[in-house]
């Protein structure tokens, strides 16, 4: 009888010590990168989950999780390659761990560059230099083709304004290099001539507002011209009423 009684008392005992047993398992511990010293802000968060934590000032964290089960914690931070580290936690187990965060290598891909076309920048405009013999206008030259753009109607210079600027506030590039005003054609000296030989360029590009720091600023425009690299033996010529020429190259 006084047997009966001692199991019935050991097996309640046990019941009440297996129904206070904690069923959850605390993960706590330190991220420090490769010179111990902690890192604040790590994510921590459980493999396969969307919700984490971040590690405080000093590089610590504590997480409370199912025990039981196995799991991996994914320690994140920019810079830095991603740790994964596995674990099986008791009920009731406490398990502190130092994660050592290894500088990440970002390599970047390899670009391959197979269209060179010119892209239509905001404000250029693109003119085909072999227009400048054939336009219906008094002097023939690229600077007229351009006039038709901005709107100057003065058909008897081959200056140029644009925008409201003087005349002399335009800048032009002949292959890269830019070509100084005092070196062009001013005011009131051999005024009718073009500075641009069109039987020699290969494109003209020009900007009438809002062009690329390379150019310079503080002027109204950029006249960028490119001239022909010949790659074999040729050249041309021309006859009109007011005027002849021909090139070699």
């Amino acid at each position: 009888m006084r047997f009966l009684i001692f199991c019935v008392l050991y097996c309640l005992v046990a019941l009440c010590c297996s129904g206070q047993t904690n069923p959850n398992a605390t993960i706590g511990g330190l991220v420090v990168d490769a010179n111990g010293k902690g890192m604040a802000g790590v994510s921590v968060k459980v493999l396969g989950k969307q919700t984490g934590i971040t590690t405080n000032d000093s590089g610590r964290f504590e997480l409370v999780l199912r025990a039981g089960r196995a799991l991996a914690l994914e320690f994140t931070y920019v810079g830095y390659k991603t740790r994964q580290q596995n674990f099986y936690l008791s009920p009731g187990e406490i398990e502190t761990v130092t994660i050592v965060m290894e500088p990440g290598l970002g390599t970047l891909e390899t670009v391959t560059v197979n269209n060179r076309r010119n892209r239509q920048e905001s404000g250029s405009v693109t003119i085909n230099p072999k227009q400048a013999l054939v336009a219906p206008t008094p002097i023939g030259g690229i600077e007229n083709l351009i006039k038709i753009q901005v709107g100057d109607g003065n058909e008897l210079s081959s200056q140029y304004k644009v925008r409201g600027g003087n005349y002399d506030e335009n800048l032009v590039y002949v292959n890269d290099f830019e070509v100084f005003r005092p070196y062009l054609i001013r005011n009131g000296q051999q005024e009718g001539l073009s500075f641009i030989n069109p039987e020699l360029a290969r494109s003209v590009s020009f900007y009438n507002g809002g062009f690329q720091a390379r150019y310079g600023d503080k002027m109204s425009s950029v006249l960028d011209v490119e001239y022909k690299q010949p790659t074999r033996f040729g050249g041309s010529a021309y006859a009109g009423l007011l005027e002849q020429g021909a090139h070699l190259e």
